[in-house]
């Protein structure tokens, strides 16, 4: 059930060997000895990711260290020649290590979590699908207020907020290799009926047409384009057309990783900061920035923060409220 409905990670894994080594071979003369025909069944393939240092201090080497093992000792074992996949592969482990001490873990799926499977186009620079999640509970938005994305690009924030209204939140591609997946799925997970027609409160804006276009059909491929309004807009020209008294804003603005764009966003945060303090007075304002030095230039006080790994940029969750 925690690969079914787990809203955040993006793997979930288990320790399958804990070792003290002091080189890489010293990790193949143990690793070789491990039960590998117990762990990985005949006619699997399989695949390592290694992030290794200190006494493995070449991670390539090392996670080649680990394959030779485990080809040797199911060859010894079965006599068979076990496949590696580096795209698609039955089973995914993780090398570790720190020092002296190596990790060896068993991922619980063989693809990334944070991959929905409804997300087949998207523009530069997506919010990853669990990103997403965790800024949503971070904003404090609750399944009967509004949330309007005003800069939605391919619609994540707001489909999985979509996913939310209907207790959806899994991997699709996870399910779909499983008929037991399904089950649990349409046991717990599904949803036991969907809201009425006229109830929308999702609502997301984009100046680019193909972006709206691409954020409709994402949102059809996971079964929410009922509960979401996408419309063609300007950030700057939103308005409040229900004259809603609270809600939520909540967006992943650009961060100005191009040169000489950042200038021209000190000015776009201003503008988008006046304008939603006239247009949504009483609404909270959240958002994710990959740039902390960009977010005083909404010229708003800070209500609550927390820093985010964004990739490799040191980013930040933000919460406003608009007055």
């Amino acid at each position: 059930m925690l690969l079914l409905t787990t809203r955040f990670s993006s793997r979930v894994s288990f320790s399958i060997s804990q070792l003290t080594v002091i080189d890489a071979e010293d990790l193949y003369d143990q690793a070789v000895r491990l039960p590998w025909e117990e762990i990985i069944a005949p006619g699997l393939s399989f695949k390592i990711d290694s992030n290794t240092k200190d006494s493995l201090k070449d991670s390539r080497y090392a996670l080649y260290k680990l394959k030779d093992a485990i080809k040797d000792r199911l060859r010894e074992k079965r006599g068979e020649e076990i496949e590696i996949d580096r795209d698609e592969p039955d089973i995914v482990l993780h090398l570790r290590s720190n020092r002296d001490f190596v990790n060896i873990e068993l991922s619980l799926s063989s693809q990334p979590l944070n991959k929905r499977g409804y997300r087949m186009e998207f523009l530069d620079a997506p919010i990853r699908e669990n990103m997403a999640q965790a800024l949503i509970h971070f904003s404090g938005w609750t399944k009967d207020e509004i949330l309007i994305d005003p800069m939605c690009g391919s619609g994540t924030i707001l489909i999985e907020a979509a996913l939310l209204l209907k207790r959806k939140y899994i991997n699709e591609n996870l399910m779909n290799q499983s008929a037991v997946y399904r089950m649990l799925y349409d046991v717990y997970v599904s949803p036991t009926q969907e809201l009425k027609s006229g109830e929308c409160r999702l609502f997301g804006y984009d100046i680019n047409p193909k972006a709206v276009q691409i954020a409709r059909d994402n949102a059809q491929r996971a079964g929410v384009d009922k509960l979401i309004q996408f419309e063609k807009s300007d950030v700057l020209n939103i308005s409040n057309t229900g004259n809603w008294k609270s809600g939520h804003i909540v967006m992943n603005p650009p961060y100005g990783e191009r040169l000489g764009a950042k200038e021209d966003l000190k000015i776009l945060y201003g503008k988008i900061s006046s304008k939603f303090k006239q247009e949504f007075s009483g609404f909270r304002f959240t958002v994710i920035s990959g740039d902390k030095s960009l977010l005083g230039f909404f010229k708003l006080k800070e209500d609550k923060g927390m820093n985010v790994a964004i990739a490799k940029m040191k980013g930040k969750f933000v919460s406003y409220d608009l007055k």
